[in-house]
């Protein structure tokens, strides 16, 4: 089990990926805040883009998905990712 020790406000379009061959944490877990009313595109660590249409997400659900950026509505829907200390395992990006 990964213990979170950072939580981090999901804003759209943003490139979480961002400094993790440095040693920063990727976001490996997405709670969510607000179920989605609208279209959500996730970006992961593989480059693979998964679209999920309205109603996928329930609030207080939590997803285990490395996260490295996320298109959606901010009106419509709200998550808050999980970080750890440090990387337990190597990405290869």
């Amino acid at each position: 089990m990964l213990i979170a020790y950072d939580l981090v406000n999901i804003k759209p379009n943003i490139d979480y990926s961002v400094g993790v061959n440095e040693g920063k944490s990727p976001i490996f877990k997405i709670h969510v805040l607000k179920d989605n009313l609208g279209e959500v595109k996730i970006k992961t660590y593989s480059n693979n883009i998964v679209i999920f249409p309205p109603g996928s997400f329930i609030a207080g659900a939590l997803y285990e998905i490395l996260v490295k950026e996320m298109e959606f509505d901010p009106e419509k829907c709200a998550f808050v990712g999980y970080k750890f200390k440090t990387k337990p395992y190597s990405l290869e990006l």
